[in-house]
């Protein structure tokens, strides 16, 4: 991926390299045409950076899928967790993410080959995963952490 986006950058800088000496050399022999030929091309090259830009902008802040598996295990949590004691409500809550758990299951498998030390290294790598740790602390040991003495 990381291969992919250097290329396309390289071949962006190359373009945006070209209007700007489209540009100068319109100026150097004073001709208009030219010039606004390389304005036209930096302004389009601009707008296709612009476009890679949000483009990489946007694939880097989706997460990685395990962090997606994640985010679910939260919700479920978060909504398991205030449903208390009403068995209709967790029912509800387990059918409403059953498709998400199956294919965070798959990717489980496919992934990591169920291997449950690399799954954990990389749940806790999500930080919505340190909070499904914090709930889970919570909801065992509602006391808080003091051992009898």
């Amino acid at each position: 991926m990381m291969t992919n986006y250097l290329i396309i950058t390289s071949i962006l800088a190359i373009l945006i390299i070209i209007g700007f000496k489209l540009r100068s050399a319109g100026k150097d022999i004073e001709n208009k045409n030219l010039t606004h030929a390389g304005n036209a091309w930096l302004v389009i090259n601009g707008a296709a950076v612009l476009f890679f830009l949000v483009m990489i902008v946007t694939t880097l802040l989706k997460g990685s899928e395990v962090c997606n598996c994640s985010d679910i295990y939260l919700a479920i949590t978060k909504e398991a967790n205030a449903a208390k004691d009403d068995q209709k409500k967790i029912d509800a809550v387990q059918k409403k993410y059953e498709k998400d758990l199956e294919s965070c299951n798959d990717l489980f498998l496919e992934k990591y080959k169920g291997n449950q030390d690399k799954i954990e290294k990389e749940l806790n790598k999500c930080p919505s995963y340190k909070e499904v740790k914090k709930i889970m602390e919570k909801m065992n040991n509602p006391q808080g952490s003091q051992a009898p003495q």
